[in-house]
Protein backbone atom coordinates (compact mmCIF):
# COMPACT_ATOMS: atom_id res chain seq x y z
CA UNK A 1 0.00 0.00 0.00
CA UNK A 2 3.23 2.66 1.08
CA UNK A 3 5.02 1.36 -2.14
CA UNK A 4 1.34 2.30 -4.32
CA UNK A 5 0.94 5.74 -2.66
CA UNK A 6 4.43 6.87 -3.42
CA UNK A 7 4.22 5.66 -7.13
CA UNK A 8 0.44 7.79 -7.10
CA UNK A 9 2.14 10.68 -5.71
CA UNK A 10 5.36 10.59 -8.46
CA UNK A 11 2.98 10.36 -10.87
CA UNK A 12 0.68 13.14 -9.62
CA UNK A 13 3.79 16.03 -9.38
CA UNK A 14 5.00 14.90 -13.12
CA UNK A 15 1.64 15.40 -14.88
CA UNK A 16 0.83 18.47 -13.43
CA UNK A 17 3.47 21.33 -13.94
CA UNK A 18 1.91 23.66 -11.41
CA UNK A 19 1.60 20.93 -9.06
CA UNK A 20 5.93 20.21 -9.61
CA UNK A 21 6.91 23.81 -9.58
CA UNK A 22 5.07 24.18 -6.20
CA UNK A 23 6.59 21.16 -4.77
CA UNK A 24 10.18 21.72 -6.31
CA UNK A 25 11.07 23.34 -3.12
CA UNK A 26 9.39 21.25 -0.58
CA UNK A 27 11.29 18.17 -2.54
CA UNK A 28 14.31 19.85 -1.52
CA UNK A 29 13.65 20.71 2.15
CA UNK A 30 12.70 16.79 2.31
CA UNK A 31 15.99 15.96 1.27
CA UNK A 32 17.28 17.46 4.89
CA UNK A 33 15.12 15.99 7.05
CA UNK A 34 12.37 13.47 5.69
CA UNK A 35 14.59 11.38 4.01
CA UNK A 36 16.59 8.99 5.96
CA UNK A 37 20.53 7.96 4.87
CA UNK A 38 19.25 4.07 5.42
CA UNK A 39 15.91 4.73 4.07
CA UNK A 40 14.51 1.77 1.36
CA UNK A 41 11.68 3.47 0.32
CA UNK A 42 13.02 6.45 -1.36
CA UNK A 43 12.95 5.47 -4.82
CA UNK A 44 10.23 7.31 -5.88
CA UNK A 45 11.68 10.48 -4.28
CA UNK A 46 14.94 10.55 -6.37
CA UNK A 47 13.33 9.60 -9.35
CA UNK A 48 11.17 12.01 -9.27
CA UNK A 49 13.03 14.65 -8.82
CA UNK A 50 15.63 13.72 -11.66
CA UNK A 51 12.91 14.24 -13.84
CA UNK A 52 11.96 17.46 -13.21
CA UNK A 53 16.02 18.31 -13.25
CA UNK A 54 16.74 16.37 -16.37
CA UNK A 55 13.08 16.01 -18.19
CA UNK A 56 12.91 13.06 -20.87
CA UNK A 57 12.09 13.87 -24.31
CA UNK A 58 8.49 13.82 -24.96
CA UNK A 59 6.68 10.38 -25.53
CA UNK A 60 4.00 8.34 -26.58
CA UNK A 61 2.09 9.15 -23.49
CA UNK A 62 1.98 5.72 -22.49
CA UNK A 63 2.87 4.76 -19.08
CA UNK A 64 5.62 2.24 -18.10
CA UNK A 65 4.17 -0.81 -15.61
CA UNK A 66 7.72 -1.59 -13.89
CA UNK A 67 7.60 -1.12 -10.37
CA UNK A 68 11.02 -1.96 -9.50
CA UNK A 69 12.49 1.07 -11.23
CA UNK A 70 10.55 3.83 -10.55
CA UNK A 71 12.94 5.62 -12.92
CA UNK A 72 11.25 4.25 -15.78
CA UNK A 73 8.11 4.88 -14.86
CA UNK A 74 6.24 7.48 -17.44
CA UNK A 75 5.79 10.30 -17.39
CA UNK A 76 3.53 13.28 -18.33
CA UNK A 77 4.05 16.58 -18.71
CA UNK A 78 7.59 16.74 -17.21
CA UNK A 79 9.04 17.97 -20.22
CA UNK A 80 7.16 21.01 -19.80
CA UNK A 81 9.09 21.93 -16.50
CA UNK A 82 11.76 24.18 -16.53
CA UNK A 83 13.40 24.47 -13.32
CA UNK A 84 15.30 27.66 -11.87
CA UNK A 85 19.05 28.32 -11.63
CA UNK A 86 18.44 28.94 -8.18
CA UNK A 87 16.62 26.19 -7.18
CA UNK A 88 19.13 23.63 -8.85
CA UNK A 89 21.68 25.45 -6.76
CA UNK A 90 19.63 24.89 -3.41
CA UNK A 91 18.69 20.73 -4.66
CA UNK A 92 22.60 20.78 -5.04
CA UNK A 93 23.63 22.01 -2.20
CA UNK A 94 20.99 19.69 -0.14
CA UNK A 95 22.04 16.77 -2.16
CA UNK A 96 25.67 17.23 -1.72
CA UNK A 97 24.63 17.42 2.24
CA UNK A 98 23.23 14.38 2.61
CA UNK A 99 25.66 12.66 0.72
CA UNK A 100 28.01 13.41 3.48
CA UNK A 101 25.71 12.31 6.22
CA UNK A 102 25.63 8.74 3.83
CA UNK A 103 28.05 6.24 6.28
CA UNK A 104 30.99 4.86 4.73
CA UNK A 105 32.98 1.93 4.90
CA UNK A 106 36.13 2.10 6.98
CA UNK A 107 38.44 -0.35 5.21
CA UNK A 108 38.40 -2.76 1.92
CA UNK A 109 36.60 -5.37 3.74
CA UNK A 110 33.63 -3.37 5.39
CA UNK A 111 30.70 -4.82 5.04
CA UNK A 112 27.15 -2.73 4.06
CA UNK A 113 25.20 -3.35 6.29
CA UNK A 114 22.56 -0.61 5.43
CA UNK A 115 19.90 0.09 2.46
CA UNK A 116 22.16 2.09 -0.52
CA UNK A 117 19.21 3.53 -1.85
CA UNK A 118 19.48 7.28 -0.67
CA UNK A 119 23.17 7.29 -1.53
CA UNK A 120 22.64 5.60 -4.87
CA UNK A 121 19.79 8.00 -5.37
CA UNK A 122 21.96 11.37 -4.37
CA UNK A 123 24.04 10.39 -6.89
CA UNK A 124 22.03 9.50 -9.89
CA UNK A 125 20.68 13.10 -8.71
CA UNK A 126 24.23 15.19 -8.80
CA UNK A 127 24.64 13.17 -12.43
CA UNK A 128 21.30 15.12 -13.32
CA UNK A 129 22.35 18.11 -11.97
CA UNK A 130 25.99 18.42 -13.97
CA UNK A 131 24.35 17.39 -16.83
CA UNK A 132 21.70 20.19 -16.66
CA UNK A 133 23.33 22.94 -14.51
CA UNK A 134 27.05 22.25 -15.09
CA UNK A 135 29.30 22.99 -12.03
CA UNK A 136 27.58 26.39 -10.84
CA UNK A 137 24.73 24.14 -9.56
CA UNK A 138 26.86 22.52 -7.72
CA UNK A 139 29.66 25.07 -6.00
CA UNK A 140 28.25 25.92 -2.63
CA UNK A 141 27.29 21.64 -2.09
CA UNK A 142 30.92 20.60 -3.19
CA UNK A 143 32.55 22.62 -1.19
CA UNK A 144 30.10 21.72 1.85
CA UNK A 145 30.81 18.40 0.70
CA UNK A 146 34.50 18.36 1.05
CA UNK A 147 34.68 19.41 4.14
CA UNK A 148 32.60 17.73 5.78
CA UNK A 149 34.46 14.33 4.02
CA UNK A 150 37.57 16.38 5.37
CA UNK A 151 39.35 15.91 1.65
CA UNK A 152 41.48 17.25 -0.01
CA UNK A 153 40.14 19.68 -3.24
CA UNK A 154 41.21 17.97 -6.48
CA UNK A 155 41.31 21.75 -7.70
CA UNK A 156 44.12 22.42 -5.95
CA UNK A 157 46.38 20.10 -7.54
CA UNK A 158 45.51 21.38 -11.25
CA UNK A 159 48.53 23.04 -12.63
CA UNK A 160 50.91 22.38 -9.70
CA UNK A 161 54.43 20.75 -10.14
CA UNK A 162 52.85 17.38 -8.83
CA UNK A 163 53.91 14.80 -11.52
CA UNK A 164 50.66 12.82 -11.63
CA UNK A 165 47.52 13.28 -13.75
CA UNK A 166 45.76 16.72 -12.08
CA UNK A 167 48.71 18.74 -12.26
CA UNK A 168 48.75 17.78 -16.30
CA UNK A 169 45.19 19.10 -16.64
CA UNK A 170 45.78 22.73 -16.44
CA UNK A 171 48.07 22.43 -19.53
CA UNK A 172 45.99 20.08 -21.09
CA UNK A 173 43.05 22.33 -21.49
CA UNK A 174 45.12 25.58 -21.92
CA UNK A 175 44.58 26.88 -18.76
CA UNK A 176 40.66 27.39 -19.74
CA UNK A 177 39.59 25.45 -16.40
CA UNK A 178 36.66 27.55 -15.35
CA UNK A 179 35.26 27.81 -11.62
CA UNK A 180 32.83 25.82 -12.80
CA UNK A 181 35.15 22.78 -13.93
CA UNK A 182 37.03 22.89 -10.89
CA UNK A 183 33.96 22.28 -8.96
CA UNK A 184 33.40 19.45 -11.09
CA UNK A 185 36.84 18.06 -10.26
CA UNK A 186 36.67 18.47 -6.73
CA UNK A 187 33.22 17.20 -6.46
CA UNK A 188 34.55 13.76 -8.28
CA UNK A 189 37.67 14.08 -6.01
CA UNK A 190 35.14 14.64 -2.99
CA UNK A 191 32.93 11.28 -3.74
CA UNK A 192 36.23 9.51 -4.93
CA UNK A 193 38.10 10.13 -1.37
CA UNK A 194 34.86 10.10 0.52
CA UNK A 195 32.94 6.77 -0.58
CA UNK A 196 35.84 5.17 -2.70
CA UNK A 197 38.81 5.30 -0.89
CA UNK A 198 38.34 3.31 2.31
CA UNK A 199 39.23 5.04 5.65
CA UNK A 200 38.58 8.52 3.90
CA UNK A 201 42.47 8.37 2.34
CA UNK A 202 43.11 10.44 -0.35
CA UNK A 203 44.04 9.38 -3.82
CA UNK A 204 44.86 12.18 -5.32
CA UNK A 205 49.19 11.53 -4.88
CA UNK A 206 48.61 8.08 -6.17
CA UNK A 207 46.62 9.84 -9.31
Amino acid sequence: AASKIRRSTHDIILKFPLLASRSFPWLIGAMDGAVEVTSDASAEYFAVLKKLVQPQPKSSGKVANNHDDPSTMSSSPAEDIRVSSTHLRDLGTAVCKKLASCPRPTNDGALIDFSTGVLCGCLKLLRALIENGGGRALEPGTILLATELHVARWSEQVGSSNQNILGMIKSSFDSSLSSADLTLIDLMGAIFDGFLSPGGSSSVVSI
